[in-house]
């Protein structure tokens, strides 16, 4: 997770803050999507880790949570 947080800020994307309790919760928490990309399939793919580490992001800067800790 952190490599591809590394990653995007080569491309000029800047990640805010992302705990690995955040990322876990959103990879296995109950959000309605038709997505059917699964943790095993992430953690496998670079370019689909960095995907999901924007897409937090861009969730978070939105003001939605990724945690479903709070």
């Amino acid at each position: 997770m952190q490599a591809s947080m590394e990653l995007s800020s080569l491309f000029g994307y800047v990640v805010g803050e992302l705990s690995v309790r955040e990322f876990s919760d959103f990879m296995t928490g109950e959000f309605f999507s038709e997505d059917t990309t699964t943790l095993s399939d992430v953690l496998e793919n670079e370019y689909l880790m960095i995907h999901e580490v924007v897409e937090i992001n861009e969730l978070k800067r939105i003001g939605g949570e990724a945690s479903t800790s709070g």
